[in-house]
């Protein structure tokens, strides 16, 4: 399971890498907190933790749902007419591109597949590239030295990887006038 930082890097790299000359300025602050908060939106399967009282059930279900690339099929459109992206087809496309990265992140980890292709599939995807954390509806392994570890190390990978992407964006758009536009 990725967490929160490492979602939010992701996120706002992917707002980046698709922002055009005008986006691509601290001014429009706007466009990358919306990147932010779009790539934590799967996660709020997270709550699942509170309303169902038996964390093991509340645990397979998931990343299932909410992870799933035909609710992202069916959640972009109604996103794109709060996103602030235009035009319309490049606001989806963004869009599509957080959330979808997200359930990519998520199914790196040891313990924590994805059913990408949920309801027409419960084939559970993971790499187990990565070690996991075991929450297992245990919120007290949030506060753990691991954890904390853990989201230091992704948050760093994350923003290394953001300020590299935020170089190329820079040093193409003081070169190339129709780069990424």
């Amino acid at each position: 399971m990725s967490l929160p930082l490492g979602h939010a890097t992701a996120g706002l790299t992917v707002a980046v890498i698709f922002a055009n000359r005008e986006e691509f300025s601290l001014k429009k602050y706007s466009y990358y907190v919306w990147a932010v908060i779009l790539s934590g939106l799967p996660d709020i399967d997270f709550f699942l933790y509170l309303i169902v009282p038996d964390s093991h059930l509340a645990f397979i279900y998931r990343h299932t749902v909410t992870h799933s690339i035909p609710f992202f099929i069916v959640i972009t459109p109604m996103l794109i007419w709060v996103l602030p992206w235009k035009p319309r087809w490049r606001c989806a496309m963004i869009a599509f591109s957080i959330l979808t990265l997200h359930s990519v992140m998520d199914c790196l980890y040891r313990d924590t597949p994805v059913t990408f292709l949920w309801p027409f599939s419960n084939a559970m995807v993971n790499y187990e590239l990565l070690p996991d954390i075991k929450i297992m509806g245990d919120m007290n392994v949030l506060i753990q030295p691991y954890t904390l570890f853990h989201t230091i190390v992704e948050g760093v990978i994350g923003l290394i990887i953001f300020i590299l992407v935020v170089k190329l964006k820079w040093r193409a758009l003081s070169h190339d006038q129709t780069a990424f536009s």
